[in-house]
């Protein structure tokens, strides 16, 4: 496969030094015309997957760069089931009534993860739905008809 590839080198126009390096490399072809626009799109990529990873790692998630931490396929799989249980939140949002009013009413992801994680240090809850219950009730707000 025949790719072609730019290369930016931010630097400190004072003192040489270098702010920011990135290479690209794509299957398009590359001309003057257009290799600024090929930057910027990959600038913007980057900046965008960063976001993502700092806002996993911030909010909660504390989810950390997987580069050399242990093993390299335990890494993938702590990752993969990092992931999988961020994506599955919205599916409790649509599926689980309790889950659904006690994010509505902590909007702030954080923060409910906290309230829920703060529970079982100080109650012995007998299941998920007694959780739930015990943190709606706290919340002074009323459980569906059809919860436990």
């Amino acid at each position: 496969m025949w790719v072609n590839g730019c290369a930016l080198t931010s630097t400190k126009a004072t003192a040489g030094t270098i702010l920011y390096r990135q290479a690209l490399a794509t299957p398009h072809p590359l001309d003057h015309t257009h290799v600024a626009a090929v930057v910027q799109a990959g600038r913007a990529r980057w900046n965008i997957e960063n976001e993502h990873h700092n806002t996993l790692k911030t909010t909660g998630d504390h989810l950390e760069h997987h580069d050399g931490h242990g093993q390299p396929h335990l890494s993938a799989v702590l990752l993969t089931l990092n992931l999988c249980a961020f994506l599955f939140h919205p599916v409790l949002g649509w599926v689980d009534p309790q889950y659904h009013l006690g994010r509505q009413a902590l909007a702030a992801r954080q923060t409910f993860f906290q309230d829920l994680q703060a529970l079982p240090r100080s109650l012995l809850l007998e299941s998920w739905d007694h959780r739930l219950d015990f943190m709606l009730q706290g919340l002074e707000i009323a459980s569906p008809p059809d919860a436990s």
